[in-house]
């Protein structure tokens, strides 16, 4: 088995750190070799947006978090969760989470008006349901009151004692309401200031509150670098720029890289940022269907810009936002500018204070000296004057990145405000002619870091085609009959569509009568097997 990666940002790099684990020991079953992995980089260093500030001189050895992503990206559990065994065991020690929770429990409110904190009968919880009542217990001393200030509108503490309390909860399943009793329990911790266009600023809620959403003294960049990377790195070949891949022939996948050198593969994951398959520059032959092209094109991005300035004190919260009324145009997202406090739970004096990029698309248009003065301008305007004082008395220090300008990634993030992806992560999860698959953020609805998660995902089921526990041809009696039309669908049908496969091998067809699911009944055209690979007797 011979695997092509091409990008090592977050999502290549996890994919090739889960199949160079599944295929520890593991042997073709018809060659007897083992795993072929490379992985092709662009650009002269891995991360792809997901990058470490290493200038100017004067950040020092603080270690931020210069790419496309928040500063209060995912939470830590969401990161652990990427890796493997004593890898996963070394990031729990090291980032433990800063409320230890002993035991958190939760079930579903009555919704009794008379009684909020009423739980309904039978007691059960899960993602769907959009009120429940947590309980989150520690064996340490809980600031309760602090705790309940943070409480949503139609949130409600029910019961509380030093180390635990009850409350109603507002769940269901955005990232900003928790999705779950155990997300809930973890989402305090950031102070909030919120200013109006008369320079009034308030305390409000913070989506990204969340104590356990950034790594003390250590970047999103830094941890892919030793966490993901380092395991892997004699796959990876930096400055290796990919532009035709090449799938006519069923024997092999050739994938061309711009200085002439060709990569014949069994398989292909394509890791790279969406913004450079609109732009066409890998090159797909024969082209790539109609629904792949419709989702790709359809997608929205943007990109932004990153501004760092050092003040010489702490004046300001851990975040500050202004709607688009103070400054920025009204581009139709409804977003307004964040500036965050960009060492949040470092141990340092240092005072550093950065705007997120992917709030602030009109500022790539901007000089630097522009950028950093309407920084100034609208701290200022948040905290009566005191931002520019303080800028000065630091020694004026700043530093600022233009996304839009970073070759191969332009530090692109998804639009999810205004493009909506449901339908195209569906057939994103299973491999285009089986045998090409597509990871990266723009292929995930869910939480968790998005492109990690479908680089993982890619890696365990492509193993999986490969590892032959399923023969690999489908039973001609399969069928399962469609209620709404009944259409009689069998695996032949199956292996012929291209938007709902991945619906229809969720089903549990029959053979004679037993109920067969679909992945059981058809393994080849629901692609858990190869048949090049998978010996049919």
């Amino acid at each position: 088995m011979s695997v092509l990666i091409i990008g090592a940002g977050i999502g290549g790099l996890t994919s090739g750190y889960h199949l160079r684990d599944l295929a520890a020991g593991w042997k073709d079953p018809i060659t007897d070799d083992s795993l072929g992995l490379w992985i092709a980089e662009a650009r002269s260093e891995v991360g792809g947006r997901t990058q470490r500030l290493t200038e100017p001189d004067w950040i020092g050895d603080v270690d931020i978090d210069m790419g496309g992503q928040d500063i209060f990206f995912e939470d830590r559990p969401d990161y652990a969760d990427l890796l493997i065994g004593s890898d996963r065991d070394n990031f729990i020690q090291r980032f433990p989470s800063s409320v230890p929770w002993v035991n958190i429990t939760c079930a579903e409110a009555r919704n009794n008006n008379e009684n909020p904190c009423e739980k309904a009968e039978p007691l059960n919880c899960g993602k769907k349901k959009r009120r429940q009542i947590c309980r989150c217990e520690t064996d340490s001393v809980l600031d309760i009151e602090t705790i309940k200030s943070t409480f949503l509108k139609d949130e409600l503490l029910c019961s509380s004692d030093i180390n635990f309390f009850e409350a109603l909860a507002r769940t269901g399943r955005s990232r900003r309401n928790g999705g779950t009793c155990q997300d809930w329990c973890y989402k305090y911790g950031a102070s909030f200031t919120s200013c109006d266009a008369s320079s009034n600023c308030n305390q409000d809620d913070f989506d990204r509150g969340d104590p356990d959403s950034s790594l003390p003294d250590f970047s999103l960049g830094s941890f892919v670098k030793e966490y993901l990377y380092k395991p892997i790195h004699e796959d990876v070949m930096n400055n290796t720029e990919i532009i035709e891949i090449n799938y006519e022939s069923r024997d092999k996948i050739l994938a061309k890289t711009r200085d002439g050198h060709i990569f014949m593969v069994d398989q292909v994951v394509v890791a790279v940022p969406i913004s450079q398959l609109q732009k066409k520059n890998i090159k797909f032959v024969p082209g790539l269907p109609k629904v792949y092209k419709r989702n790709i094109k359809r997608q929205g991005i943007f990109t932004g810009v990153r501004s760092f300035v050092e003040f010489a004190d702490n004046f300001y919260s851990d975040a500050t936002k202004f709607p688009n009324a103070l400054g920025a145009p009204d581009d139709g997202r409804g977003f307004e500018k964040r500036y965050y406090n960009a060492v949040r739970g470092y141990r340092t004096n240092k005072n550093i204070v950065t705007i997120q990029g992917n709030r602030n698309v009109y500022l790539t248009d901007s000089s630097r000296d522009e950028i950093v003065n309407e920084l100034l301008n609208d701290l200022d305007k948040a905290y009566d004057g005191m931002a520019t004082p303080s800028y000065k008395a630091a020694g004026s220090k700043n530093y600022t990145r233009n996304y839009a300008d970073e070759a191969f990634i332009e530090m692109t993030t998804v639009d999810r405000k205004n493009t909506s992806i449901g339908e195209s992560s569906n057939f994103y999860r299973a491999p285009f002619d089986g045998r090409i698959w597509f990871v990266g953020d723009y292929t995930r609805n869910e939480n968790g870091n998005k492109a990690g998660v479908s680089g993982m995902d890619a890696a365990k089921n492509l193993f999986e085609k490969f590892d032959c526990k399923v023969k690999c041809e489908d039973d001609p009696e399969w069928t399962w009959v469609n209620p709404n039309d009944n259409d009689i669908i069998d695996c032949k049908k199956i292996a012929e569509t291209e938007t709902d496969r991945f619906k229809l091998c969720k089903k549990n067809g029959n053979i004679g009568g037993i109920t067969v699911p679909a992945k059981e009944g058809c393994p080849k055209a629901c692609l858990v097997c190869l048949e090049a690979f998978c010996p049919t007797d």
